[in-house]
């Protein structure tokens, strides 16, 4: 931020909307000689006057305190990629989550049958696999639905 710069845009901008510097300082509460020190390159505004100054003199907050051009296009191109990162993370995170799933299902139902395998009937081990068969479909699904909605 360059206090010269600043002033500069203030009084361009003051001037070419036909306003006096005792007129902005109205509009802001404030002085006409701390419109004059902006506009000098003597002093900042106030950052809480920013927003006012800029609504004031029809400019933007971003023109007012930065003599950067902001380049929209280069700006979604940055946010594109962004969003492009965060949704190849997730998928690789519920990727992850997925087996870890599966692999901690597949590790209770054989610890299970090792422990029971004696007093269980066949019929109560097929209900068993079933459940954990279903369970690991349910989260499979589950994930698959997320992750194409990414």
């Amino acid at each position: 931020m360059d206090v010269i710069y600043t002033g500069n845009v203030i009084a361009e901008a003051r001037k070419a909307k036909g306003l006096t510097q005792q007129e902005l300082a109205e509009k802001l509460n404030v002085t006409n000689k701390a419109v004059s020190k902006w506009e000098r390159g003597i002093n900042y505004p106030d950052i809480s006057l920013l927003k006012p100054i800029a609504k004031a003199l029809d400019i933007s907050t971003l023109k007012l305190i930065s003599d950067e051009e902001v380049d929209s296009e280069k700006t979604l191109e940055i946010a594109s990629q962004i969003t492009d990162t965060r949704k190849q993370f997730f998928k690789k995170d519920i990727k992850q989550r997925l087996w870890l799933c599966t692999i901690i299902s597949m590790i209770g139902f054989a610890m299970m049958y090792l422990i029971n395998r004696d007093f269980l009937e066949l019929e109560r081990v097929s209900y068993l696999l079933e459940f954990f068969c279903f369970q690991s479909a349910l989260m499979s699904a589950s994930s698959l639905f997320y992750m194409r909605n990414l």
